[in-house]
């Protein structure tokens, strides 16, 4: 499995660039809001309770303190 991160910052906004197939995100939260746009492959994600995947294009939102976790497939 290879991984690989790029980071940016720019004022008040973050930007993170993730290629991590096969990666188990445990659970966690953010203090802050979260867009995640899937460029590639397949994520399966728990947030609050329930369960949903983000495919190719999807984009997800995230609101603070949200407690979520995500299993990138593929």
């Amino acid at each position: 499995m290879t991984i690989s991160t790029r980071f940016w910052r720019r004022n008040r906004v973050e930007l993170a660039h993730l290629n991590c197939p096969g990666h188990v995100f445990p659970k966690h939260f953010h203090e802050e809001y979260v867009i995640g746009v899937n460029t590639s492959g397949l994520e399966k994600i728990w947030i609050s309770g329930k369960q949903a995947e983000a495919g190719l294009t999807d984009v997800t939102l995230y609101n603070p303190g949200e407690v979520q976790t995500s299993h990138a497939v593929g």
